[in-house]
């Protein structure tokens, strides 16, 4: 068995800002922007011939992350 070569386009923007003592950082992440199927993982020995798993399609992360600095 065999699987097609596969590009994914992966999105990421973020900044860091300080306000006196803290520091925030916003960060938004897009994965797989254009929601293509590809083989993410290979089993080896698989018994029931299911050798290639599938990558999770289009998903996406917001996160904020703040410091304070002494």
């Amino acid at each position: 068995d065999s699987a097609a070569p596969a590009t994914v386009l992966n999105l990421r923007a973020g900044f860091r800002h300080r306000l006196g003592m803290v520091e925030i950082e916003p960060l938004v992440r897009l994965d797989n922007a254009t929601d293509r199927r590809y083989a993410g993982s290979v089993l080896v020995n698989d018994a029931n011939r299911r050798y290639l798993e599938p990558a999770p399609g289009r998903n996406w992360l917001v996160a904020l992350t703040a410091r304070y600095r002494f």
